[in-house]
């Protein structure tokens, strides 16, 4: 058994939340669906996009490119080790935040704008929220709450 958890675990500790691809994503999330049935623990989604100054996605190139990479650290830095997240489209971040409440989310939005700040002053980015106990009563169709969280300049 020792030999097998030594291959199990990380070789080096990462700082911040773990980032992973879609598809670890979607095995995660619902392997957490599963686990949260049963023990009633709370779980949401939180969808960040990167926008241009009128809410308007932003479109590929290297001003998304650069802005993807700032936003990528700031989600990475405000996050606990515990939650995932990945990067859902090219202008589209999706996380994964476990043990929290829907007012939890706004403090964690807040946590990202104000490292993604630092770095990136004149981008913008809208937030939707989803309850995993939501998700999984409607057939696994998410539906996301918009935040009305616009932030920018």
């Amino acid at each position: 058994m020792n030999e097998i958890q030594e291959g199990l675990n990380q070789r080096e500790k990462d700082d911040g939340a773990f980032f992973c691809s879609y598809l670890s994503f979607m095995e995660g999330y619902r392997y957490v669906q599963r686990v949260i049935e049963r023990s009633g623990q709370s779980a949401y989604l939180l969808l960040c996009t990167m926008t241009d100054g009128k809410g308007v996605p932003l479109e590929k190139g290297e001003r998304l490119g650069k802005v993807a990479e700032e936003l990528e650290q700031a989600i990475r830095n405000s996050l606990r080790r515990g939650d995932m997240f990945t990067r859902y489209s090219d202008n589209q971040f999706l996380m994964l935040l476990l043990g929290i409440r829907q007012e939890d989310c706004v403090i964690v939005v807040e946590r990202i704008n104000g490292y993604f700040e630092k770095a990136s002053r004149k981008n913008y980015l809208k937030y939707s929220t989803a309850p995993i106990s939501e998700i999984m009563e409607v057939d696994d169709c998410v539906h996301f709450h918009n935040m009305d969280s616009m932030w920018g300049e």
